[in-house]
């Protein structure tokens, strides 16, 4: 197997049938709210899903799970099935190699390795208190992944007027916007 024509392959996958993104837990019965990281691809071919499964095991070695996206469905719909990466240390090593195929996707795909370094750098325990730039990174995640454009205004584009306060993080920079949500760049 050619590893580059493959992983190319599976960057065009995830470009058009997949999400890379960072949710947050909101559940008020928790004590600490955490995030889940996810590379995920859906589809109904379940063959197709098996492929790209065994090539994320080979140019990685990360591990892929695939289940069923829709278990209720009504009777006319075909099963749903969806390939999911959620392990922090699996997507640091497969996310690098898929950058450089990565078009539309390629910022998320940067995001969510900067937050997954960073969580397994600082994570010791089993949970930490996430720092000012992993709720920015959050919220950028947000904004590329909503629907319609997915454009997101920079600090340089950040109007004034506007009431954005900046902020100052250790290595990266954090914008704070209109709804006290911090807003990641680099």
């Amino acid at each position: 197997m050619n590893k580059e024509v493959w992983t190319a392959w599976l960057a065009g996958l995830i470009e058009g049938e997949g999400t890379i993104n960072l949710s947050r837990s909101n559940r008020k019965t928790l004590r600490h709210p955490y995030f889940r990281s996810c590379l995920h691809i859906a589809n109904t071919n379940r063959m197709l899903l098996e492929k790209a499964k065994q090539i994320i095991a080979e140019i990685s070695g990360a591990k892929a799970t695939i289940v069923i996206a829709n278990k209720i469905r009504p009777a006319n719909h075909k099963i749903g099935w969806r390939l999911a990466v959620q392990a922090q240390r699996d997507l640091i090593k497969l996310l690098p190699l898929l950058i450089p195929y990565l078009v539309g996707k390629g910022e998320q795909a940067h995001l969510l390795l900067d937050f997954c370094k960073r969580r397994t750098q600082r994570c010791n325990a089993r949970w930490y208190e996430f720092a000012e730039i992993d709720q920015a990174i959050y919220w950028q995640m947000r904004k590329l992944n909503r629907r319609g454009t997915g454009t997101v205004e920079s600090i340089g584009e950040s109007p004034a007027s506007a009431g954005e306060d900046v902020l100052r993080a250790t290595e990266e920079s954090v914008e704070v916007g209109r709804n006290d949500q911090p807003a990641y760049t680099q």
